[in-house]
């Protein structure tokens, strides 16, 4: 039996994926109600990722090619950042109320594949993320259901909208660029627990940092786990602890390091936020735009130059002019999507290097790759969406003030605006500009 809302509607407003550009608005959609384990969501705020930009361009990434299957199962409701409140809950949850404020994990992971099993549940088989799978509609709505196997964290009332629907973009980069918890812990752990620790309480953000784990039997159902539990049993296992560092070690900077981000969008800008607390000895921003690079400075940037204005030979020297004996940066963080990004920052960094790739690009980028292995030695890394500890640090940041959300989420649209939402992150706005674009779903266009 579930519990929910009465004000909960019959009907609502939503957007369908059905194919390539084809993003209709519907007033009309029913509302799903959870099933057992399940969770219905009010949705607040939905972001709009270049991910969702570049499906909706028609990226082979996204629908296939002569090599790949395609990966978005159309018609689907899109949408895989969001953050709202709980207005209905299915029978047999007891970790989360009605009116609980939450966000998801992207990924509803299945907890059986290998790549699980190792703890690497980001990277989970079949790769269930909200907005591009049919089993798991996203957020593009007023409400959407979390399945069972979602991952649920608490979002402290002192985050405005805008600092809210920005805790996945900056948990992705936390990852990237910091060491945590790895899920191989914590799912060992939480595998080994056939009773439920604790029931959830409401935590004092941010002074005492959970996550909430859902994970099927024998845990069962949507059981909290506070993480200060997780972290009093790691410490009694020193070489299970150890497991899951290395595996959210990406960028790594290390204090005095010269620190490169090329792009300068919403993932850019937080990379910079977290990379600042890394001590880096030079924090260096690339863009092609003013008004990014200015917010570039805002989020901890030393330097940053405008690609566009200097041309490509000009900003490799100019990099490379502000590196100790002018060797090259020591750590690349590509995030802009833009092919000839790769291929600059190949010239930029020194030997022996590590390159981040972090980008969705629109279509496949060809770079000499005797220069990696040969020429230069560089420890080349790709990075994808991770919850290992994430979540609980971007909300910190956001809570801190340490991030400008405000700023950075620079227009809130209703739904039936989507596709101008899609254009303006495509670059395709004319003469306004946007950074962060999010939808609210209680907007009447």
């Amino acid at each position: 039996m579930s519990t929910k809302d009465t004000t909960v509607p019959e009907t609502m407003r939503s957007v369908t994926c059905r194919g390539i550009r084809d993003y209709p608005h519907h007033d009309d959609t029913l509302v799903p109600m959870p099933g057992p384990g399940e969770v219905l969501l009010r949705v607040e705020r939905a972001g709009i990722c270049a991910g969702d930009a570049k499906c909706f361009a028609g990226a082979p990434m996204f629908w296939g090619d002569s090599t790949r299957p395609a990966y978005v199962q159309a018609p689907v409701t899109p949408g895989h950042e969001f953050a709202g409140h709980i207005a209905a809950v299915g029978a047999g949850v007891t970790a989360y109320a009605v009116g609980n404020r939450v966000t998801a994990e992207q990924v509803v992971a299945c907890g059986t594949c290998l790549y699980c099993r190792k703890g690497l549940r980001w990277l989970c088989a079949p790769h269930d993320i909200y907005g591009f799978h049919s089993c798991v509609p996203g957020a593009m709505a007023e409400y959407m259901i979390l399945p069972s196997k979602s991952l649920l964290h608490r979002v402290p009332s002192s985050l405005t909208p805008k600092e809210a629907v920005y805790i996945e973009p900056l948990r992705c980069v936390v990852r990237r660029i910091a060491c945590g918890l790895g899920w191989f812990c914590v799912a060992r752990l939480a595998r080994g627990v056939h009773q439920p620790l604790c029931a959830w309480r409401e935590l004092d953000f941010p002074a005492d940092w959970s996550c909430c784990l859902s994970w099927p039997a024998p845990v069962g159902g949507l059981v909290g786990i506070p993480l200060y539990h997780l972290m009093s049993a790691m410490s009694a296992h020193g070489s299970l602890f150890s497991c899951g560092v290395h595996a959210v070690e990406r960028g790594n900077p290390q204090p005095g390091d010269t620190v490169v981000v090329s792009g300068c969008g919403p993932i850019g800008l937080g990379i910079l936020s977290v990379a600042r607390a890394a001590s880096p000895g030079r924090l260096i921003a690339l863009d092609c735009s003013e008004e990014r690079l200015a917010l570039a400075r805002t989020c901890g940037a030393d330097t940053v130059l405008n690609v566009a204005t200097l041309g490509a030979d000009a900003a490799v020297a100019a990099v490379r002019a502000l590196t100790d004996g002018g060797y090259g940066t020591d750590v690349y963080i590509e995030a802009s999507g833009a092919g000839a990004s790769v291929q600059q920052g190949l010239r930029m960094v020194r030997k022996a290097a590590t390159f981040v790739e972090f980008s969705v690009f629109a279509k496949p980028v060809t770079v000499d790759w005797s220069v990696i292995g040969d020429t230069l030695e560089l420890d080349l890394r790709g990075a994808h969406c991770s919850g290992d500890g994430g979540y609980a640090r971007a909300v910190e940041m956001l809570a801190g003030g340490g991030v400008p959300a405000e700023v950075i989420v620079s227009h809130e649209l209703p739904l039936d605006e989507v596709v101008r939402g899609i254009d303006l992150v495509n670059g395709g706005g004319g003469t306004e500009a946007s950074c962060k674009v999010a939808l609210d779903p209680a907007l009447r266009g």
